[in-house]
Order: C-alpha cells, then sequence, then structure tokens
C-alpha cells in the first residue's frame, strides 16, 4: 500500500476508472483491489472532492483579502518598515471588517489567528 498522499490519490482514481469502465461488480471491489478504503472511493465517486481540491474551511480571509495583506506586507518591506505582529494583523482585521456586512459589524474580541512566535 502507498503511503504518501498523492499516490493513494492516484490508485483512487485508477479504481473509480476501473470501476466505471466495468472492470469491477462494485466500487468496493474496486477500492480492495487498489488496497483502499472502500468509503473513500464510494465518497469520490458520489463526488465529494478530495482533501487537495476541496476548498478549506479553517480560514477567515478569502483568497483576495490574503493576496491584498500580502501586498501590504511587500510594500511595508519595499519601504523598509519594519514589520510587527500587530501591524500584519490589525491589516488583517481591517481588510475583515470593511468586507463584512455594515449591519452586522465583525466581533472586535475575535482574533485573526496570528501569534507571537
Amino acid at each position: 500500500m502507498s503511503t504518501s498522499y498523492s499516490e493513494q490519490e492516484e490508485l483512487v482514481q485508477k479504481a473509480i476508472d476501473e470501476y466505471e469502465d466495468g472492470h469491477f461488480r462494485s466500487a468496493a471491489a474496486a477500492a480492495e483491489h487498489y488496497g483502499l478504503k472502500p468509503r473513500r472511493v464510494q465518497r469520490r465517486l458520489r463526488g465529494q472532492a478530495s482533501r487537495s481540491t476541496r476548498t478549506p474551511t479553517h480560514t477567515r480571509l478569502t483568497t483576495a483579502q490574503e493576496q491584498s495583506l500580502c501586498d501590504y506586507i511587500d510594500r511595508l518591506d519595499n519601504i523598509e518598515h519594519s514589520l510587527r505582529l500587530n501591524h500584519i494583523q490589525g491589516a488583517a482585521e481591517y481588510i475583515l471588517k470593511i468586507a463584512s456586512d455594515p449591519h452586522h459589524p465583525p466581533n472586535h474580541s475575535a482574533k485573526i489567528g496570528l501569534h507571537d512566535s
């Protein structure tokens, strides 16, 4: 049995392809042939995305908002401004604030999740 995630995903796709081509009577049989858990192949057949392709749920910033924050950091770096955690966190919170619905302001006690290291 493969150990890397990408190898596992390749095997899932092979199992799906061979099942759909009629080489196996069931998705579970195709999964077992490749040493996979049957539920993994069955979930993929029902349309559930793989971990690597589904939208992350643990982020507060959208991709565009995150890019804006990175651009801000780059601009500060270009003018040789000393970056501090509170600058980055404040900018992220500001981005979230201006993007929020004016009738439902963001929770100011909620933090962006950046920590001093």
